[in-house]
């Protein structure tokens, strides 16, 4: 056992003002590292909850649960249960995390028209952000104006520290993610999705505005 090394990443699915599974919260839902002897320490703030999958490109690849992106701009969950290479983007599916400053360069500078509002991105800010402050153009940091922010997130949630790992026969040595229907209550496998989805075309028990907790378990296997 590690007792070092973190074993999980906990997200609570909703930013303040939101309401997920009858309840409304007036703070944002927090962001958690867990680590093997019980400890539990929170990291960062969800700004924007996820709420629905769309097609990304190498979910196709993945199976349903594991993480097949992590960088310092995002990371990829697969929902699809396509595993292999295919021309039709159909088969694709999942959802993304990501930090709030680099949604703000690319949506603000760049004029993505990605992440910012849309369904199928969980954007993480600090501890006590704003979710309103995705809005600014501006980038505060302890109250000031900074005009060099960093637009790319570090460890231990960004940054190529969650290993994508993953092994279906074998979870206990797999990265994946489980969510929760009930605060963390019970959790359960990732369901199947493909495609794009949303509030307004998905109302079935199980879809993402559903979710209350997303728990990604870590796997750092031995050696290089």
């Amino acid at each position: 056992m590690r007792n070092a090394s973190p074993t999980y990443l906990e997200f609570e699915n909703w930013a303040a003002g939101d309401t997920v599974a009858g309840k409304t919260h007036e703070k944002n839902g927090g962001i958690y590292v867990g680590y093997a002897r019980g400890e539990k320490r929170k990291v960062a703030d969800v700004v924007q909850r996820v709420q629905g999958t769309g097609r990304f490109g190498g979910t196709e690849f993945a199976h349903i649960g594991q993480m097949d992106t992590n960088h310092p701009g995002a990371l990829t969950f697969s929902t699809s249960p396509f595993v292999g290479f295919s021309w039709d983007e159909n088969v694709r599916g999942g959802f993304q995390i990501v930090p709030a400053n680099h949604v703000k360069f690319l949506s603000n500078d760049l004029g993505q028209n990605s992440f910012i509002g849309r369904p199928q991105w969980l954007i993480v800010g600090p501890v006590g952000a704003d979710p309103k402050r995705l809005l600014d153009r501006r980038y505060i940091i302890d109250g000031k104006t900074s005009f060099s922010p960093g637009w790319e997130a570090i460890a231990p949630v960004f940054g190529m520290y969650a290993r994508t790992t993953f092994d279906p026969a074998d979870l206990g040595e797999s990265t994946y993610f489980e969510v929760s229907y009930d605060y963390g209550k019970t959790w359960q496998l990732s369901p199947e999705f493909t495609g794009v989805h949303d509030p307004s075309t998905c109302q079935a028990a199980n879809c993402l505005q559903n979710w209350t907790n997303i728990r990604v378990h870590l796997a750092y296997p031995d050696g290089p």
